[in-house]
């Protein structure tokens, strides 16, 4: 609002005091103009940043904007009455702000002023009074021009960078909370995780169980088999057990053959039915490359008042192996 009120009046007495103190206040816009183009740039090259919060991103939308508002203005003043130096072009290096290249109104302005007032210039004062200025209209065109170019295409290259440090960030974070193997949340993420549900349902209300289970006789598959067919078993029990548990509750590889699953927010029952399934669907898969059955036992605990994660995750790893001295291939639990 401010620029546009200065604009007003800036054009308002450039038409009506054509004397010399009006060719003191074009000289001095474009000299504020240049001044602002190459302190930009010079802040763009010490510290090239798109991040629209810094103070350099702010300094150029605003200045940008009330620069290209006042050189509007100036432009068409000079384009009528002949007075100052007409530099219609160099509307073109203000809107091509070095924040990022003109877009919406700034850009459409700059267009427009360099298309514009041109022939605004001819038809007030004729065709011959372009003749003496095209230097100064050419060159500060190719400035713009070549100001936009460059910080588009060091825009872009930023944006591939960021990009790329994006993806890497995610890769670290797969490697740091995923088993390699299965794809399934790792032992370290599997216990935090742990923590977290106690701590939450502790302070909110709720029940909260864990199954502990581990592959039987898997010894044998890697002994007799090998340890790719091993790989394999673990790689499908694990789509088994995601397949089966809901999408908030957590499994993680917890080491070796050995799995957790956390199960917040769950009944007793609904618990139990969660780890006879596990059982019954482990066994009636034919796993690849495997001629015998593959079966599982499962330890169940619910959370107690006086758990720890600790307590409760030993709790169920001693009734895992009650289910292991118990015949295999069952569901042990409290």
């Amino acid at each position: 609002m401010f620029a546009l009120a200065g604009s007003a009046a800036l054009t308002a007495y450039a038409f009506l005091a054509q004397t010399g103190r009006i060719q003191a206040v074009f000289g001095l816009l474009h000299g504020f103009q240049s001044l602002f183009w190459l302190g930009s740039l010079g802040l763009f090259l010490v510290r090239p940043s798109y991040n629209r919060r810094t103070p350099y991103a702010r300094f150029a939308a605003v200045a940008g904007n009330t620069l290209l508002a006042f050189s509007l203005a100036y432009g068409t003043a000079a384009a009528v009455t002949g007075e100052g130096f007409p530099i219609w072009a160099a509307f073109a290096t203000t809107g091509f702000s070095l924040a990022r290249l003109p877009r919406g109104g700034r850009g459409a302005a700059a267009v427009l002023a360099g298309l514009g007032l041109p022939a605004l210039t001819a038809y007030v004062r004729g065709a011959e009074a372009l003749a003496p200025d095209l230097v100064q209209i050419l060159v500060p065109l190719a400035l713009g021009q070549a100001a936009g170019l460059f910080v588009d295409r060091i825009r872009r290259e930023g944006e591939l960078s960021l990009k790329d440090l994006r993806t890497r960030n995610e890769e670290l974070e797969e490697l740091a909370y995923r088993d390699p193997l299965t794809r399934l949340y790792n032992r370290r993420f599997g216990f935090e995780s742990l923590r977290k549900s106690i701590s939450f349902l502790r302070r909110y209300g709720g029940e909260l169980h864990i199954l502990v289970l581990d592959i039987d006789h898997f010894k044998k598959v890697n002994d007799a088999l090998g340890h790719p067919v091993g790989d394999t078993v673990l790689v499908e029990l694990g789509r088994i057990l995601q397949g089966i548990v809901r999408d908030s509750d957590i499994v993680s590889r917890i080491g070796g053959e050995e799995f957790l699953v956390i199960l917040p927010h769950s009944r007793a029952e609904h618990v139990q039915g969660v780890a006879n399934r596990i059982r019954d669907v482990t066994a009636g898969t034919a796993f690849e490359g495997v001629p015998w059955r593959i079966t599982v036992s499962v330890g169940v605990t619910a959370l107690r008042e006086e758990d720890t994660p600790d307590s409760m995750f030993s709790r169920a790893d001693r009734f895992l192996y009650d289910s292991k001295r118990g015949g295999r291939n069952r569901v042990t639990g409290s």
